[in-house]
């Protein structure tokens, strides 16, 4: 059949394909995470103890003490979600196995879905961190 111009129609000066298909696609920019930004996991870790009144050595602590687990998880969480970190360096950050870092944010995902205050917290904790971060831009080439 050759080439077909509909194939070659781009909308919007960034889609190629369907109207569903981009409507799709928008649905899902407009629900997620409004970019990438350039945190140090430090500050992360900072504000994660502040907002959740836990000790700082606790989320670097050996033991398995379950508040210093529970701030990792917040700090992990944040870290993936707002600088894209990889499990890993997030797991070599605390000293860690990067299953135990993947359990716990897969954890703390399900209990932000069930309790609105620690939704809540989360947040605010990501709204102060976002105002301290640099927004990172992610080149990709087509």
């Amino acid at each position: 059949m050759g080439h077909q111009k509909k194939y070659y129609e781009v909308k919007d000066q960034r889609y190629l394909g369907k109207d569903e298909f981009i409507d799709e696609i928008e649905r899902q920019k407009s629900s997620s995470y409004p970019g990438i930004f350039e945190i140090p996991m430090k500050d992360i870790s900072i504000e994660v103890a502040a907002k959740m009144a836990i000790p700082r050595d606790r989320l670097y602590s050996s033991t398995r003490n379950r508040m210093g687990a529970y701030g990792r998880a917040i700090v992990a969480y944040l870290a993936r979600e707002m600088t894209g970190s990889l499990v890993k360096d997030i797991a070599r950050h605390f000293h860690r196995e990067p299953m135990t870092i993947s359990e716990a944010i897969i954890k703390i995902e399900g209990l932000i879905e069930k309790d609105k205050e620690l939704a809540r917290k989360i947040e605010a904790m990501r709204s102060n961190l976002m105002k301290r971060g640099k927004k990172k831009y992610l080149i990709t080439v087509a």
